[in-house]
């Protein structure tokens, strides 16, 4: 595995480096921001940060555009005759993160299935992963289609892999499972997937990050309904609900099986509760459709909205498709269902804890892109599906039950 050095095109130090990095973008910020605009100029400078960062000769490169390319830039380039995969993950204000968070190696040595890179490089502002080039489809791919179009054979056999990664998960984190003090916990990378994102990283003020770029004293469009902030954020939700992108699905064996790869902000000391729950939203809730593919969403469900008397009525026949609901049974008996008994077993698991879990399955969507109509992906109706979805994540309802409730109730270990 080839590691990233202290800077040597700039012939300086890493940490004057990292000064001066923290009063402009860095490298990696840039040039997704230009990708957005300009591929071919984004494509000559990602050719040159390859070559700069691992001194390799980088020819051929070539950048995907797809849904699931939230926060992260990937592609292929070849090197000599050899082709690979590259992906970085890029956060706002990287430059004043502290640490790193591409390690792999923890994975590895816990004993998951994980794919890993050829060449690293973990400098803050210069983060990215290469890999040899590989023919699997990733997961997410797999299930799309299966979402469009159910096969219950191809179903059954992407859920039993489910199982499989599943149940390795569990162990890792029964085996590893341990005490740990609040200065561990906060040392974490995993926060910048939920705290970072709503303060100034710099000066630590909150309200701040996307919380307060994507939301607050901003418009929100629903299909027939405009509100402003003041509105929005104090009215009552009324809802009816009716009702894996850096994972390979490898497919060699007789059984498929399911690998991980870009293993962004891995830990050991990372608290319990939010260690599946990225993965347990944007696998299962997040599908079909509204997330990622929010164009298809406008015209594959009906969705109104009406705001009377402070309360904000959002409707909708959008459910999980039948896949993803193999998947939640699957996460649901082979992970949440042991483990937070076992929590309670060893009196680890907080009075608190759906709380706690609901507040970063909301916070999975509503930080992760701006949910708002109009404003960057979303159109009214996917905005209105969006919000549905972090209101029955985040707070649990005044009476009746719902998709969410359901899984709750299911994991509850003083129910099971």
């Amino acid at each position: 595995m080839r590691m990233r050095m202290p800077c040597r095109a700039c012939g300086i130090n890493t940490s004057e480096s990292d000064e001066m990095m923290s009063s402009q973008l860095s490298r990696t910020a840039a040039i997704r921001q230009v990708a957005k605009t300009d591929v071919a100029r984004a494509k000559a400078e990602l050719t040159v940060f390859l070559g700069d960062v691992f001194e390799i000769q980088v020819s051929n490169l070539r950048i995907n555009h797809d849904q699931y390319s939230l926060n992260s830039l990937n592609g292929f380039f070849q090197s000599g005759d050899k082709p690979f995969f590259f992906k970085f993950h890029q956060e706002e204000g990287e430059e004043d993160m502290k640490g790193e968070y591409y390690r792999a190696e923890i994975i590895a040595e816990a004993g998951l299935p994980i794919d890993m890179p050829v060449m690293t490089s973990t400098l803050p502002g210069e983060q990215i992963l290469v890999y040899t080039k590989r023919e699997d489809k990733r997961f997410s791919d797999v299930l799309l289609v299966l979402d469009k179009n159910p096969d219950d054979a191809a179903e059954l056999r992407a859920a039993e892999a489910e199982k499989v990664l599943n149940q390795q998960i569990l162990d890792v984190a029964l085996r590893t499972l341990h005490p740990v003090t609040p200065q561990q916990v906060a040392e974490e990378p995993m926060h910048h997937l939920f705290f970072d994102r709503m303060v100034n990283l710099k000066t630590g003020q909150a309200p701040g990050g996307r919380y307060k770029d994507f939301y607050i004293d901003k418009e929100f469009k629903f299909p027939g309904v405009t509100l402003s902030w003041d509105e929005f954020s104090n009215a009552s939700l009324v809802i009816n609900d009716a009702h894996n992108a850096n994972v390979w699905y490898e497919t060699k064996a007789s059984t498929p099986t399911l690998s991980y790869f870009d293993p962004a902000f891995a830990g050991k000391h990372i608290p319990s509760l939010l260690a599946e729950a990225k993965a347990t939203f944007h696998n299962v809730f997040a599908h079909p459709l509204w997330l990622y593919d929010s164009n298809d969403a406008a015209t594959a469900f009906q969705t109104e909205a009406n705001y009377r008397n402070g309360n904000l009525f959002l409707d909708s026949d959008w459910k999980l498709s039948r896949v993803r609901e193999r998947l939640l049974e699957a996460k649901i008996e082979g992970f949440w269902q042991p483990f937070l008994k076992e929590l309670a077993a060893r009196e680890m698991l907080p009075a608190k804890w759906q709380q706690t879990l609901r507040s970063a399955l909301a916070m999975c969507p509503a930080l992760v892109m701006n949910l708002r109509g109009g404003a960057d992906r979303h159109n009214p109706n996917s905005s209105a599906i969006a919000f549905a979805m972090v209101g029955l994540c985040g707070s649990a309802p005044e009476g009746g039950s719902n998709l969410i409730t359901d899984f709750f109730d299911r994991i509850d270990p003083s129910r099971t």
